[in-house]
């Protein structure tokens, strides 16, 4: 059906019953938007502050290296929904929750690492309960065994 005969099955609607006054407006709604006189929708205001996202982002780089830091703890903390968390920090952050977790625990990592702090111990305090886990993500993120990592911050340092 093209706008032209929208438009003339609107117009043959009765302006009264059985419609209720509600319907009438949705029709006549319907009406303009075929006709195209409604411009762009207006911009809808966010409907959760900024400050919302900061108590977020807070939270996180205050818990970091808690080994149950999740998207529900954050949310729980800060009385939002773990949806809202989930999105609100893909959209800002352009990056997932975890891959912004993992980021803050694997620099830290990299200073304890730096420090003479063993690896098991590096993982243990950055937030990691599996050393193996620990492992595998400093070296997909870093390019090299945090065991090695250690060794070359030890030789760079006698230099």
């Amino acid at each position: 059906m093209n706008p032209a005969e929208w438009l003339a099955l609107l117009a043959e609607l009765p302006r009264q019953a059985p419609f209720s006054e509600g319907d009438r407006g949705a029709a006549d709604f319907t009406a303009a938007l075929i006709a195209g006189r409604l411009g762009p929708a207006p911009e809808r205001p966010s409907t959760r502050p900024d400050t919302g996202f900061e108590a977020i982002l807070t939270y996180i780089r205050n818990h970091y290296t808690d080994p149950g830091l999740n998207v529900n703890a954050i949310a729980k903390a800060c009385n939002d929904s773990p949806s809202y968390v989930s999105h609100a920090f893909s959209r800002r952050m352009k990056r997932n929750l975890r891959t912004y977790v993992n980021q803050l625990r694997l620099i830290l990592a990299k200073r304890l690492l730096q420090s003479g702090s063993s690896v098991a111990r590096t993982a243990m305090v950055c937030g990691y309960t599996d050393v193996n886990y620990f492992a595998a993500v400093f070296r997909r993120t870093v390019g090299v065994a945090p065991s090695r990592y250690a060794r070359n911050a030890a030789k760079a340092e006698k230099i």
